[in-house]
């Protein structure tokens, strides 16, 4: 039976996400959770390769390339907006859209450690002796 009342809301599955503004709009970012649902392995291998090539002091036209290439697409991943908006970004602007996510990622990381620790009713000292003999 139809009614005019939605019974499945999945906005609450999503929860808030992070907003950030470009040209006085705002877009969303993915939640850390939705990206670890988006094929997790293939970004987290982009990421690392990513934060690779930004620490070159001297990369070759290729790794520029890359680095440009690995940018956009994780952009293009992360950041909730129209083709046009991608568009008129430039590297600078999508490195910040990545720095900013990947500070919700380490955010995410940082409550789940605290959530586990709390959980399993241990607490860590740096002054417990080694159990190593």
């Amino acid at each position: 039976m139809a009614t005019g009342k939605s019974v499945l809301n999945l906005d609450t599955i999503i929860g808030g996400r992070e907003r950030i503004t470009i040209d006085r709009k705002k877009y969303e970012i993915r939640s850390a959770g939705e990206f670890v649902a988006l094929d997790y392995e293939a970004k987290a291998a982009k990421f690392t390769r990513l934060g690779m090539l930004g620490k070159k002091k001297q990369p070759n036209k290729r790794e520029v390339v890359e680095y440009s290439t690995l940018l956009r697409e994780l952009c293009w991943d992360v950041l909730i907006a129209p083709p046009e908006v991608h568009a008129r970004l430039n590297d600078v602007h999508r490195a910040q859209v990545i720095t900013f996510f990947s500070g919700l990622l380490s955010k995410m990381a940082k409550r789940t450690l605290a959530t586990g620790a709390a959980t399993n009713g241990q607490k860590r000292s740096r002054s417990a002796p080694s159990a190593r003999a």
